[in-house]
């Protein structure tokens, strides 16, 4: 129904076109995006690839990127970048099962009593992650962009 031919609208390959409407570097705002949950696999990929749940999650996530980056409506909804959806679904699901990762790394690291320097850095993005989703929360509903 929504891409009959009487609509202009259609399915198209467009590889990265709808994504750098919103950014000006897509690598960088992707990197930031996902820095927590890379810092979860960096210092703890012994663990991320047993833990089933979080390998999945990372699998819909690439996919994710890769459906966002290659296809855009075109017509009247090419700007409304539809194809991102997975991208964010799995993001979120990906932030789930990183951050029950990154509490059973914490319950680990106080029963042993050491310090672990990857901890720190993982509970400093966590942080950062969540003070600019506050403030990207507060902006929406103050009736502001997210620009």
């Amino acid at each position: 129904m929504v891409y009959d031919t009487s609509q202009p609208s259609r399915i198209i390959l467009d590889f990265l076109g709808v994504w750098h409407i919103y950014t000006k570097s897509i690598l960088l705002s992707l990197v930031l995006a996902i820095a927590f949950p890379l810092t979860i696999v960096y210092f703890r990929w012994r663990q991320v690839i047993k833990n089933d749940y979080l390998l999945l999650s990372w699998l819909i996530l690439i996919m994710g990127i890769i459906q966002f980056a290659l296809f855009a409506e075109a017509g009247p909804r090419y700007t409304d970048a539809n194809f991102e959806w997975g991208y964010n679904i799995a993001l979120a699901t990906v932030f789930l099962f990183s951050v029950v990762e990154f509490f059973l790394w914490r319950r680990e690291v106080k029963i042993s009593n050491c310090i672990s320097n990857g901890l720190q850095v993982a509970k400093y993005l966590l942080f950062l992650h969540t003070i600019s989703g506050i403030v990207y929360f507060l902006r929406i509903l103050a009736g502001k962009s997210y620009f």
